[in-house]
């Protein structure tokens, strides 16, 4: 699944429950990769205007951009 950030200013994606944060720049595609066990193990997106929140169950998910494996806290911004 791809994600853009259509909005004017950095934007945070959380991956929970494990908490772990990226942040898109503006116009910035990141794609949602998922491993999972079964086809009962499922994910759900919450957006609240300031972040996009990804929750899961058993599966592991991951997150790309231009193809490239991001690490937790990506673009980060200093200020937190």
């Amino acid at each position: 699944m791809s994600i853009t950030n259509r909005s004017k200013k950095p934007r945070a994606v959380y991956i929970e429950p494990e908490g772990a944060d990226f942040w898109m720049l503006p116009e910035q595609t990141f794609e949602l990769r998922v491993e999972a066990n079964s086809a009962e193990d499922r994910f759900e997106l919450l957006d609240d205007g300031e972040s996009l929140q990804v929750f899961f169950g058993r599966c592991y998910i991951s997150v790309y951009c231009d193809g490239q494996e991001l690490v937790c806290g990506h673009q980060r911004p200093q200020a937190l």
